[in-house]
């Protein structure tokens, strides 16, 4: 094993040996979570604490990073706690090898649990007095910048030594709690909240809202507020109103406590939204949700998730994943679960600032400019989209073509996508979009498309499609999509560089693509009105089967691009 020479201040995202570098200090602190750091950091600062030692176990995922924390800095601490959400399992060497020098240097320690339920377990290897182990883990829970001045209060109390100058690591029993004076502050656990105001009301946030904006809640953890990580939030606001939104932002400990369930609940229907940005993370499994457990349930405007990169924007560049393992499990992959929309990004973290009090580096978030104008522009689409009327509304569905065989159109593994796509288009027609009306009389189910019928059945479309060009027989029949190589070559002009040049490098001239005749494109797309259904272009051709489907690195061709673009 070997010790990188890796800067305190970065989150080692691959778990590198790394020295945190920490003078000693008599109370020890360390969580995962950012927000906290900085929480008890701004407590010190009040106080003029000079003992207190923070740590990020982020920062100690190497069993080297551990062992070297231990010795520099915690052998000579009077006081361990350490926060960790999911419990001991994800910090599981940390927390034995601390249990095992707490209690040979005869050092109190305390285990608390990352969220408000009580564990157990954690309890049960602590060492303080289990009346002290409730009290200091409420205070965690109720939050907060009084309550965290309280917690540096009980980390003094805990830590000093024993009237007779012996210091037990646990309580004698009988001798009786140390925190039975401190009690936790209120501090909201959900509420609404603006920067120009603070925490407010409905009446103070229907003041700041321009009469008449649609309303754009934002949900995100009230630990924004610990660790004044408000920045990404604020961004966003701002960007809102200066598109005419009205933001509601809405602060939540969790969206599974049934308070703060009840709480979104009641403003979704006090604020009736054209969208939701959600900045938490997980999923509820909504589908198994009845309407009581289930936030959103009093709305059906689409949530459109939000991610900020735990990553500096630097990192999250460098990287050809972009975000973590973890944050991509958290605030994308498990998301789309409960089928929320987007991914965007909208934070990064910011370079971390040493806080020599505490001898720890903070962090918090800081805004993506152009990921907070993507996310409010597509906020605002979805405010004009629900503000047009159904028969003015154009919508398009892309069926798969995998392989790309005229055979395989439309082909799905466990369901039947055709028949699925006629019963789409049925529900469309009865809830008022405007698709072409059937005509009168008998209709051959090879009627060319284009001209009003709708199909009856999945044959009738598998028909219509068959009888146009695809991708395994791009030059046949005729398509009412086409796009001209003018156009076409105005619209490629408006992509990145680097894009037109791979595309240009592999496929050559746009007119020499297998879906041009004479001066456009012949599109695989049928038209009903205002709804078009379009295979899903071929993203290579002339190429073996194995690499058209699965390279990375192949840069689709030109008809692809020209399929989307006249989307």
């Amino acid at each position: 094993m070997h010790l990188l020479s890796a800067q305190a201040g970065a989150i080692q995202q691959e778990g590198e040996a790394i020295d945190l570098k920490q003078r000693p200090g008599a109370l020890i602190f360390a969580s995962s979570a950012d927000s906290e750091l900085a929480m008890l950091a701004g407590a010190a600062d009040r106080a003029g604490e000079g003992e207190l030692r923070l740590a990020n176990t982020l920062r100690l995922s190497n069993n080297l990073s551990v062992d070297l924390w231990l010795e520099q800095t915690v052998t000579h601490a009077r006081l361990v706690v350490l926060r960790l959400i999911g419990g001991a399992a994800y910090f599981q060497y940390g927390v034995d090898e601390l249990t095992a020098l707490c209690a040979n240097r005869k050092i109190p320690l305390a285990l608390l649990p990352g969220d408000a339920n009580p564990d157990p377990i954690l309890q049960s290897r602590s060492t303080i007095h289990p009346d002290d182990w409730n009290r200091l883990h409420g205070l965690f829970v109720a939050g907060g910048p009084d309550n965290a001045d309280t917690i540096l209060r009980a980390f003094n109390a805990l830590s000093s030594p024993l009237p007779s100058g012996e210091r037990s690591a646990a309580q004698p029993p009988g001798e009786g709690a140390l925190l039975v004076d401190l009690v936790p502050q209120p501090f909201a656990r959900f509420g609404l909240w603006h920067p120009t105001t603070g925490m407010t009301d409905e009446a103070g946030l229907r003041a700041i809202h321009r009469p008449g904006a649609a309303h754009v809640p934002i949900l995100f953890y009230r630990a924004a507020l610990e660790g004044a990580g408000t920045a990404t939030i604020e961004a966003l606001i701002a960007e809102l109103e200066a598109q005419g939104l009205a933001p509601v932002p809405l602060l939540v400990s969790s969206l599974k406590e049934a308070p703060c369930i009840r709480f979104v609940q009641q403003a979704l229907t006090a604020f009736p939204p054209v969208a939701v940005f959600n900045l938490t993370g997980f999923a509820l499994g909504i589908d198994g949700l009845d309407d009581k457990s289930n936030p959103f349930s009093t709305s059906d405007a689409p949530v459109i998730q939000l991610i900020q990169s735990g990553r500096s924007e630097a990192q999250w560049r460098a990287d050809s994943q972009g975000l973590s393992s973890k944050d991509m499990a958290m605030f994308l992959v498990m998301p789309e679960v409960d089928g929320r929309l987007g991914g965007l990004i909208v934070g990064h973290k910011a370079d971390a600032v040493w806080h020599d009090r505490c001898q720890v580096p903070l962090t918090a978030y800081t805004p993506d400019a152009p990921g907070i104008t993507r996310a409010v522009s597509l906020a605002a689409n979805w405010s004009r989209l629900r503000s047009t009327p159904s028969a003015d509304r154009r919508i398009a569905i892309v069926l798969a073509n995998y392989p790309i065989r005229d055979g395989r159109l439309a082909n799905g593994v466990g369901y039947d996508a055709p028949q699925s796509t006629v019963e789409m288009l049925r529900a469309l027609e009865g809830a008022g979009y405007a698709l072409s009306p059937r005509p009168s009389g008998e209709r051959s189910a090879a009627q060319p498309p284009g001209e009003g019928a709708l199909p009856d059945s999945s044959a009738d479309l598998i028909a219509f499609l068959q009888s146009g060009p695809t991708n395994a027989n791009p030059q046949r029949g005729t398509t009412p999509a086409t796009l001209t190589l003018a156009r076409y070559a105005t619209l490629f002009a408006a992509l990145p560089a680097p894009i037109r040049d791979a595309v240009t490098a592999r496929w050559g001239h746009p007119a020499t693509d297998p879906f041009v005749r004479g001066d456009a494109f012949h599109l695989p797309a049928l038209i009903f009105g205002n709804v078009a259904i379009l295979l899903q272009p071929a993203r290579g051709y002339q190429l073996d089967e194995t690499t058209t489907y699965h390279d990375p690195a192949l840069v689709p061709p030109h008809a692809y691009l020209a399929a989307y673009l006249w989307l």
